[in-house]
């Protein structure tokens, strides 16, 4: 990925992050670091966060309270929202992907979403805390093919 910021920046394009996770919240190789979320910062990109207890720290080994899985997502928005601005994050996700969705959320009353048929309920619970996601055309405005 850090060899791909100049080409990217040499080509006019901007980076795009798709079915990821914030290191801070998921220890795994593809999970972004602090460095790549401000490279993606810098040039005004798009990062797409997957909503799954896959990706997510294991709520039971944290001391946090409310760490259930949509609570914790919301929160791996919102940090991505504050850092790149609104409409910079999305919902990574893939129809097929053999993952975990998110569990059941006692802190939120929301109950699990098990299925890519929840996919607007997770929206219309994203909505409410005033993260603002990227749409499809935003994206395609922002990202143009050359």
């Amino acid at each position: 990925l850090n060899d791909i910021y100049p080409i990217l920046e040499q080509s006019h394009q901007r980076p795009l992050h798709s079915h990821s996770m914030l290191r801070s919240f998921y220890q795994g190789e593809r999970a972004l670091s602090q460095r790549q979320v401000l490279e993606v910062q810098k040039r005004n990109g798009i990062i797409g966060l997957i909503p799954s207890e896959d990706v997510i720290n294991n709520p039971k080994k944290s001391r946090e309270k409310c760490t259930a899985g949509l609570t914790r997502f919301i929160k791996s928005l919102k940090q991505v929202s504050t850092l790149l601005g609104d409409h910079s994050v999305g919902i990574g996700s893939d129809i097929d992907a053999p993952m975990n969705f998110l569990g059941p959320d006692d802190c939120l009353n929301q109950p699990a979403f098990s299925d890519y048929r929840d996919m607007s309920r997770l929206v219309d619970q994203i909505k409410k805390t005033g993260v603002q996601l990227v749409t499809a055309r935003e994206f395609l405005n922002r990202c143009p093919s050359q």
